[in-house]
């Protein structure tokens, strides 16, 4: 009965609103940051880190838009504003979030996020095949304790089920060289 779990629900919420707060003044702080130190490109991340944790996709958006600047277009934040803009389109991999993950690529054809992404949209396209061999491609560039290999994993047999594609073999793990 919901009497009896009345002290859980009551610590839960106690517990949701603790959390709230801190990513409210982590934000504040990192919106205070960003202000101060306006050339700093690391205010800018921290600033787009803090607003995602917080939900604020538009000031994380922003905040990448900045970053990108000052960085004159680095591959990892380009990808980074990728993803931001897909997580405001619901998932979908948007025309602007594209052509970032396209110009991430052209400059650093290895960027782990933007390969990912490249991949999700080629799955979005109904495009299995290319999305596999994106997601393989991740996965040997990846080292082996990577937290996305599980999930490429995942994407990879879900991808080729979609896509009526022989689940391929997983991709060999390197061997670590003796030192």
């Amino acid at each position: 009965p919901l009497s009896v779990r009345q002290a859980e629900i009551d610590a839960t919420a106690a517990a949701a609103a603790t959390k709230s707060a801190a990513l409210g003044k982590a934000l504040a702080a990192a919106k205070a940051a960003a202000k101060a130190s306006p050339k700093n490109v690391e205010t800018w991340l921290q600033l787009a880190m803090s607003a995602a944790a917080a939900g604020e996709t538009e000031t994380e958006i922003e905040a990448l838009i900045q970053a990108v600047k000052l960085t004159a277009g680095n591959s990892a934040v380009k990808s980074m504003l990728a993803e931001a803009l897909s997580r405001a389109a619901d998932g979908q991999i948007t025309i602007p979030a594209r052509t970032l993950i396209a110009e991430a690529l052209a400059s650093n054809p290895a960027e782990p996020r933007a390969l990912y992404l490249a991949g999700l949209a080629a799955y979005q396209d109904e495009n299995f095949a290319e999305a596999i061999g994106l997601w393989q491609r991740l996965q040997r560039l990846s080292t082996p304790d990577a937290p996305w290999m599980a999930m490429l994993e995942r994407n990879i047999a879900d991808a080729s089920v979609a896509g009526g594609l022989p689940v391929p073999k997983p991709v060999p793990k390197p061997v670590p060289k003796p030192v």
